[in-house]
């Protein structure tokens, strides 16, 4: 998956794309692989008016990267540490800057998928869920990218709710709603959003709510899921401890 921006002066926006990838290594010369979808989405990126800046990570398989279409362009590194972030963002651990304009900074390779290692983030750990719960564990499998943005989906006002396409997977996307006047329109929100976002980024797995306030459902049966979003509707506070047992 990477992500791609345009700058121009009057703002920065900032687009979506998914790469297909299962995640590598630096291997002992120090040479970076990266997969032929990075290189793929590099030659698009050289093929910008003025591109700015290309990151990839550590294990090759994601980028983000900036263009301007302006004539006066922001290469600040501010400007390249937004090229980091996209890469981040899009599910990447550990990016750096690949290229500065068309120039490339790195030593690299063009890796073979079937021998390239997988670069390890931290589990996720979120304030809202209690340690060691099954919910946790749940939680602990999201990446760095959708683990931020989980993490900071606890702020948000209620009722809300947060979907996602399956995160064990390279390619995913999620979204989230906030401020509804019921559980039910907030995972209506997180869907179309998440639904978005499959969209932006040709993501093939379907949408599925991952939690709504601090109750992670992801995984739960209509059954459960129903009687979490009733629960959470009585309290906005409920936590996946305060669940009513339901049958499977």
């Amino acid at each position: 998956m990477h992500r791609r921006g345009l700058l121009s002066i009057a703002a920065l926006l900032i687009a979506m794309l998914a790469l297909i990838a299962p995640p590598r290594v630096t291997r002992a010369d120090d040479t970076l692989d990266v997969s032929a979808a990075v290189m793929k989405d590099f030659d698009e990126y050289k093929g910008r008016f003025r591109p700015l800046f290309f990151a990839v990570s550590a294990d090759g398989l994601f980028s983000g990267y900036i263009y301007c279409i302006d004539a006066a362009c922001d290469t600040s590194a501010q400007t390249r540490r937004h090229a980091i972030q996209l890469c981040e963002r899009a599910g990447g651990t550990d990016c750096r800057i690949f290229a500065v304009g068309r120039d490339i900074q790195v030593k690299y390779r063009v890796g073979d998928l079937a021998t390239m290692g997988t670069a390890k983030s931290p589990p996720c750990v979120a304030e809202s869920v209690a340690a060691g719960s099954p919910a946790a564990a749940v939680v602990a499998n999201l990446r760095p990218a959708e683990c931020s943005n989980f993490r900071g989906f606890r702020f948000h006002e209620d009722f809300k709710a947060f979907a996602t396409t399956d995160f064990k997977n390279a390619k995913n996307t999620w979204g989230w709603a906030y401020r509804h006047a019921d559980p039910d329109a907030a995972m209506k929100g997180a869907l179309d959003r998440c639904n978005q976002g499959r969209k932006d980024n040709s993501v093939s797995d379907p949408c599925r709510v991952f939690a709504i306030g601090a109750i992670v459902v992801y995984g739960m049966t209509d059954a459960q899921l129903r009687a979490a979003a009733d629960l959470y509707k009585k309290n906005k506070e409920a936590t996946n401890a305060d669940l009513p047992a339901v049958p499977q």
